[in-house]
């Protein structure tokens, strides 16, 4: 059965090295079947709102398609990708705005170690800084995004740009695990070794959706 998914860092060891970069930045993508890439999509961004991407692999339009849908859904702030030649327009992209790091709250309390440094490998300008935040009781909460926001911070950046999702129950849910853990701003998130974040945060959120499926 055919997967399309972002790529892992477990992927690594199996990436064409042209897609390496894109896999440090999370901006790769793999078809996978019976546990072979059968094609990568590696994006790259062209300033604030437009991609670019190339495929490694047996030409298929229609894989090629579905990764850039599944790229689409998880950057849904991009207008238009640049592939082969062609311009591809995203007539449903979210609208972005800049806001101050400060003015966000985290809704996640744990960060991966290996992400994180990952992320400061390659992030450098605020326009590489865009992040999903949903708007709740007059405040707007971080979704996605923390390991680069944090990294941000200490870089010296002060402002990102949002896009907006919609609340969900699992959201807000979250909201009270990072009130628990003392979480108000981007500071307190603690960066973590890989194992213990797994165990701190990934376990716990798939436990919970697992409960409320």
């Amino acid at each position: 059965m055919l997967e399309i998914r972002r790529a892992k860092d477990e992927d690594f060891h199996r990436f064409s090295l042209k897609g390496r970069e894109a896999l440090i930045r999370s901006t790769a993508y793999i078809a996978v079947d019976n546990n072979k890439i059968v094609m990568e999509a590696n994006f790259r961004y062209m300033g604030l709102t437009h991609a670019m991407v190339e495929f490694e692999g047996k030409e298929n339009k229609n894989i090629q398609d579905k990764l850039i849908q599944e790229f689409l859904w998880l950057s849904p702030f991009v207008k238009s990708i640049f592939v082969d030649g062609d311009m591809i327009f995203n007539e449903n992209a979210r609208e972005i705005k800049k806001v101050l790091i400060d003015e966000l709250i985290p809704n996640q309390y744990s960060i991966a170690q290996s992400k994180y440094n990952n992320v400061k490998s390659w992030l450098s300008r605020v326009e590489e800084l865009v992040v999903g935040a949903f708007e709740y009781q007059n405040n707007f909460y971080v979704i996605d995004g923390h390991s680069r926001l944090k990294a941000a911070k200490e870089l010296g950046m002060k402002e990102c740009f949002i896009y907006e999702e919609q609340q969900t129950p699992f959201f807000v849910e979250l909201i009270d695990w990072c009130r628990e853990k003392g979480v108000a701003n981007i500071d307190d998130v603690v960066i973590n070794p890989d194992s213990v974040h797994q165990i701190e945060w990934i376990d716990r959120c798939q436990e919970y959706l697992k409960k409320h499926d």
